[in-house]
This record gives structure tokens, C-alpha cells and sequence, in this order.
């Protein structure tokens, strides 16, 4: 996470924005010294406009959070990821057979 990213910060405020129910898969980067990126999964509540909501997240981010460039991926309620695959911020590692994380040294 770039300096100056709040990230409870920025999960809750995407949270608060209308029409969104939900978002994970949450990724903030810098691209150069000056510019941040950010990805995301965006679950968005029943019957809402995703061209509206995406241009109010977009502001938000770059207002707020100087965060230049965003790619939203958008999911409906009911169709979006759950469980151990709707991790907020990151990925969900891989799991071998034994249950240990992908590249994670063991012994057994």
C-alpha cells in the first residue's frame, strides 16, 4: 500500500457510497511517485445504475484518496464472490493439500 493510503479508511468509504453493498478484492499500488492505482470488485446493491455508481467511486477515489487511475470490477448481489474467495484487501492465497499457502515452506 502506497504511504498515505488509509486503507480502513478507503474500504469503508466505497462501502458508504450509494448503491454499493460490498467490495473485496481490493488491490492499492503505486504506479510512480506521484500516481496510485487501485483494483477492485464492487458488489452492487439491487436495481442500481453501475455507469453512475462507477463514475461517483471514481470521483470519490480521486478526490479523496488521490488515487488516479481505478479498474472496478462489478458483481451483483447474488452472483458475486463469497467465503474465502471475497477476501477485502488482496487475493486469497492458494492452498496446497495440506492447507498451506502458495510457496509457503513446510515439513511434515
Amino acid at each position: 500500500t502506497p504511504p498515505g493510503i488509509d486503507m480502513p479508511a478507503l474500504v469503508e468509504a466505497m462501502r458508504a457510497q450509494a448503491g454499493v453493498a460490498g467490495v473485496h478484492h481490493m488491490h492499492v499500488w503505486a504506479i510512480d511517485e506521484r500516481e496510485n492505482a487501485l483494483e477492485a470488485h464492487v458488489v452492487l446493491e439491487e436495481r442500481n445504475d453501475e455507469q453512475a455508481v462507477r463514475h461517483a467511486l471514481k470521483a470519490l477515489l480521486g478526490e479523496r484518496f488521490g488515487i488516479a487511475h481505478c479498474t472496478l470490477e462489478f458483481e451483483r448481489l447474488g452472483h458475486a464472490c463469497e467465503g474465502h474467495d471475497a477476501r477485502v484487501i488482496g487475493h486469497a492465497a492458494r492452498r496446497d493439500e495440506h492447507g498451506h499457502g502458495e510457496g509457503r515452506p513446510h515439513e511434515h
